[in-house]
């Protein structure tokens, strides 16, 4: 049986768009209930209230000031997906990516369009399925929503991370005579936050300099017993004003993230005397600094020393609350336990205010679903107060007369890659010559990493 065509269709222009008729949405929902409850086997009970959930989750890797820079990592996607991301030495298609997906679950729907926008700094490296993509958008157009058990039509690897996630129980989008579970992007943001963070002895003093609140706090630092040890905050506040709650109702999602973003955008245009979208040292790639007398707040060890999957219990929990299943929850945690964790530096992660996200990236889903759910978690590499000095150190043994030391130096700032750029920068006018050429060595394989690349230096950067 086809699911029931939409009624309710609108433009996904943005400045056109009219929402979705509350009467006609209640009509469309009753007469396919009667319909389906029709065909149904005598005894089985049907819902007509089953909404329809659209989930966008999105784990950004932000160093130097940029969410996903495209020097940060390499793709591990399937060779279909074509990624601009530099190819790895070796496939590693089993290693997860920092990256968003969105998922549907609920009652078959007709010609649904989904609609991603962000702005003139971002830039779009991978999407699936394929789409028209412009410099600010990109918009898949008349997929049908299907509840059909069919698998992908598109193969993937048989060790694909992504496999999970197509053998998840959501619904099936056709397109084009395909079907696929899920929509993916890979996009390079500016940075919504950075954080400054200070050593303590219960924990950490830290500063969100940024507009909005962020969430869920949490810095893992390496031991020496190869564990890792936590410290939490529920939230940090940002610059501007708290964000409302993520609890604010499904039905204005529009009309809330047009006031959101014009209230993101004058706190911004406030604080650096710029109007959106980005700082200009944002953009560069260079950190921006904290104003004066921005507050500190605490963030307090959460326990003793644990184990990378005791910690990430603890995300499970989080991301439940915020809406998201058992298949979004585990795609997560297969990305987080790859990046979040490096045994040589502490590094944060938060999630990001839900005002933020749609300053960032608005997304629109034509028809209106009966619940959108957006969860952005950031990856923060660089804010370790001792990562400056470990740095400063490293560059110094590019000049050591072992040679064997200094290509372990080498390797090491490799690994680092965009958090040691700004210093790197500085070393490349130095007297010593070995320092001065391998520090523009490195800088090259940084910023303009090829697709082959250096092999051992590529194991460093995958293998963390």
């Amino acid at each position: 049986m086809k699911p029931l065509p939409s009624f309710a269709r609108h433009s996904v222009t943005r400045k056109t768009r009219e929402p979705d008729m509350s009467l006609s949405h209640s009509i469309r929902r009753f007469t396919y209930g009667m319909i389906v409850a029709w065909a149904m086997p005598a005894g089985q009970v049907f819902s007509q209230e089953t909404p329809l959930i659209v989930r966008d989750v999105q784990v950004g890797f932000v160093a130097k000031s940029m969410m996903n820079d495209r020097t940060a990592f390499r793709s591990t996607l399937p060779a279909v997906v074509l990624s601009q991301r530099p190819a790895p030495a070796k496939p590693s298609d089993t290693q997860p990516q920092p990256l968003g997906v969105i998922t549907f679950e609920g009652p078959p729907v007709e010609n649904l369009d989904v609609l991603l926008e962000y702005d003139n700094a971002a830039r779009l490296l991978g999407r699936w399925p394929h789409t028209d993509a412009r410099s600010t958008r990109s918009l898949w157009r008349k997929l049908n929503l299907v509840s059909a058990k069919n698998a992908p039509s598109t193969a993937f690897p048989a060790t694909s991370w992504l496999n999970p996630l197509r053998n998840a129980d959501r619904l099936s989008l056709e397109f084009y005579k395909r079907t696929e579970k899920f929509i993916l992007y890979d996009i390079t943001l500016r940075s919504p936050t950075t954080i400054e963070l200070e050593s303590a002895d219960t924990g950490y003093k830290a500063r969100n300099i940024g507009a909005a609140a962020i969430h869920d706090v949490t810095v893992y630092r390496p031991t020496s017993h190869g564990k890792f040890r936590a410290a939490y905050t529920k939230e940090l506040p940002g610059l501007g004003k708290t964000a409302p709650p993520a609890e604010t109702p499904a039905a204005p999602v529009a009309q809330a993230a047009t006031a959101q973003r014009g209230l993101l955008a004058a706190v911004a245009t406030a604080l650096t005397g710029q109007a959106s979208p980005a700082p200009a040292a944002a953009v560069a790639g260079q950190p921006p600094v904290a104003p004066p007398n921005t507050p500190q707040h605490d963030i307090a060890w959460a326990g003793e020393e644990q184990t990378v999957e005791e910690l990430l219990a603890g995300w499970e929990s989080r991301l439940t609350a915020q809406g998201l299943g058992k298949p979004e929850v585990t795609h997560v945690l297969s990305i987080l336990r790859t990046h979040a964790f490096d045994k040589d530096s502490a590094r944060v992660v938060f999630r990001l205010d839900p005002s933020a996200i749609e300053t960032l990236a608005p997304l629109e889903v034509t028809p209106q679903p009966d619940k959108l759910v957006r969860v952005w978690l950031v990856i923060l590499d660089g804010a370790d107060p001792e990562i400056k000095t470990r740095i400063a150190k490293l560059i110094t043994e590019l000049g050591d007369p072992s040679y064997e030391k200094r290509m372990q130096a080498k390797a090491q700032l490799l690994k680092l890659g965009p958090i040691a750029v700004p210093q790197l920068n500085a070393e490349k006018g130095n007297k010593d010559v070995e320092v001065s050429f391998r520090a523009e060595e490195i800088l090259e394989e940084v910023q303009n990493p090829s697709d082959q690349g250096n092999a051992a230096a590529q194991g460093v950067i995958l293998e963390e």
